[in-house]
């Protein structure tokens, strides 16, 4: 699995933001962006409802089931906060 980010299109280097809405979410996205698909710049406000990206989280708890979520990090950390956040653009 490739999950490093558009910003650089030829880097396979990735950032823990971008990498947990990959993983997470299913959907590879930009540099410091969490929940949003690869369409969006960081730091653009204006986004339609089909580029949010959900993790399975929420696909979990749209379903009925029980979530949680265990990290050693803060949870405002760009890894477990993809897991709770969208629509999420981290300063840098």
């Amino acid at each position: 699995m490739r999950s490093y980010f558009h910003f650089f299109k030829y880097s396979q280097v990735s950032e823990s933001a971008c990498t947990s809405t990959a993983i997470l979410g299913g959907v590879k996205n930009n540099f410091n962006v969490i929940g949003l698909t690869g369409n969006v710049a960081r730091s653009q406000c204006n986004y339609t409802d089909d580029e949010i990206v959900y993790s399975f989280t929420k696909w979990a708890q749209d379903a009925g089931m029980a979530t949680g979520i265990v990290t050693t990090a803060r949870i405002t950390d760009s890894s477990p906060a993809g897991e709770i956040f969208s629509k999420l653009f981290l300063k840098g």
